[in-house]
């Protein structure tokens, strides 16, 4: 029988951070992956579906643009899928080596197996195991309805598999994943529909947000019905509800599910641990209801992204080697295309809808020297504040490139900053930080480079 200091189960983003973070402090640790390190997000989530937009982007650009305004002209672009697929490959697979050569750099045990619970005991591929803590990072899977039980179907997976390009594609769901794969198909020449259920894709982010999103999946070609359901698919045509009950009929060669993604429980529920609409119920520590058991990441309630995933790594690592309480974030929400979007704090309809006074300072794209330099001058930085006191409510900014800019919003936010030490900080110039400086500076209708109105 092995026994663990700390046994973490899960090496994706959650877990090989609480890993690392244990092992700098000192503590032995061993951590089960069943698949691959690094988990969903390096091998079939964020990195492939990023590698894959950059490549799309270029192909996009070359394809469609034929000459553009500064003088370059494309001719003859030509997708090589197995060589896309190749390189997509090995952008994760790199990541993922790096991680195994840092777990043999800091002495933790890496075990490549399948975690099980029988009768509240853990074994790792049969052999029972003991520890002194134990942190679950099982992440989470997609959500698929039933109506697509007996049907053939691409969830998130296949599809950054690119097993082909198919003519017509069905992307039913309207939030980040099937937005980002709707992108990446439509650029790679795909016909794509999305059907969104809700009243608008991307419904947790601010309005005029989603208003730039639209415009360009609408430029890309893709149509989107809001308000609809997924009623059956037979012979290559979807039938799709409208939100008034009519039903249309949607070519679709394929259909890819992107309805969300639920937590990976199984494990926690076999530890008899407590779980609450679906999510494993932890305190401020990432304890659960049985002591010394800790969970993170998807498994808890919160956005399910991986640099939140990343934080709670941090946290509970902290928490176990030193007994210091987590500190509470707000965190970043982006959205990556050729026009990416960034968002933290709350939205205006948010704002209207808890009566809360608020002023916005918004700045476009369009007057930003960097952003026109690159031909991309589509978009803008929104802050929304307190009129009187300048504290920040939330920052929402559109455009390409724009993802880079999430570091310095969530920085500004979670440090207490106010509107007006953005405005006052210098920020380098030819750059696209600087929309984000006259975003706040019209926030006191003192921007340079617009009318304040």
């Amino acid at each position: 029988m092995k026994k663990f200091e700390t046994l973490i189960i899960g090496a994706g983003v959650g877990g090989y951070t609480a890993a690392i973070r244990l092992a700098q402090s000192g503590k032995k640790v061993a951590i089960v992956e069943k698949e691959k390190a690094g988990g969903v997000c390096l091998n079939k989530g964020c990195i492939p579906t990023k590698a894959l937009l950059h490549a799309a982007s270029m192909y996009h650009r070359a394809k469609k643009q034929g000459i553009t305004r500064s003088g370059i002209e494309f001719k003859g672009a030509v997708l090589h899928i197995d060589r896309l697929r190749k390189w997509k490959n090995s952008v994760s697979d790199r990541l993922s080596r790096g991680l195994m050569l840092l777990f043999k750099e800091y002495g933790i045990e890496y075990i490549n197996g399948v975690a099980e619970v029988e009768g509240g005991i853990v074994r790792i591929d049969g052999e029972t195991v003991e520890y002194d803590h134990l942190i679950l990072a099982t992440g989470s899977s997609p959500n698929i309805p039933s109506v697509f039980s007996n049907l053939s179907y691409w969830t998130s997976y296949e599809c950054l598999e690119v097993p082909e390009i198919p003519e017509n594609l069905l992307v039913v769901g309207g939030g980040v994943i099937g937005v980002e794969l709707a992108s990446i198909y439509a650029m790679f020449g795909s016909k794509v529909t999305i059907v969104e259920v809700l009243s608008d894709i991307l419904a947790f982010l601010d309005r005029d947000l989603r208003k730039v999103k639209a415009k360009e999946l609408k430029k890309l070609g893709v149509r989107i019905h809001t308000s609809a359901s997924f009623e059956k698919y037979d012979n290559g045509v979807a039938i799709i509800r409208k939100g008034d009950g009519t039903l249309i009929e949607v070519q679709a060669d394929r259909i890819l599910v992107a309805t969300g993604r639920k937590p990976n429980i199984e494990l926690a529920g076999a530890l008899g641990i407590d779980i609450k609409d679906g999510f494993v119920v932890v305190k401020d520590t990432y304890e659960t209801s049985k002591e010394g058991i800790f969970a993170i990441g998807d498994l808890i309630k919160g956005p399910m992204l991986a640099h939140r995933a990343h934080r709670d790594g941090i946290g509970v690592a902290e928490y176990i080697a030193y007994g210091r309480k987590p500190i509470g974030n707000i965190v970043p929400a982006i959205v990556y295309g050729d026009i990416s979007l960034v968002s933290i704090g709350k939205s205006e309809d948010e704002l209207i809808k808890d009566g809360i006074n608020y002023r916005a300072g918004v700045f476009p794209l369009s007057a930003n020297g960097r952003a026109l330099t690159m031909e991309s001058s589509e978009g803008f930085c929104k802050i929304l504040g307190d009129p009187d006191t300048g504290k920040i409510f939330g920052i929402h900014i559109a455009g390409y490139g724009v993802d880079e800019m999430a570091g310095e919003i969530s920085l500004a936010v979670n440090s207490g900053l106010t509107i007006e030490y953005i405005a006052n900080t210098i920020h380098a110039h030819p750059t696209l930080g600087e929309a984000l400086m006259e975003a706040a500076e019209n926030f006191y209708r003192k921007s340079i480079h617009i009318p304040n109105k």
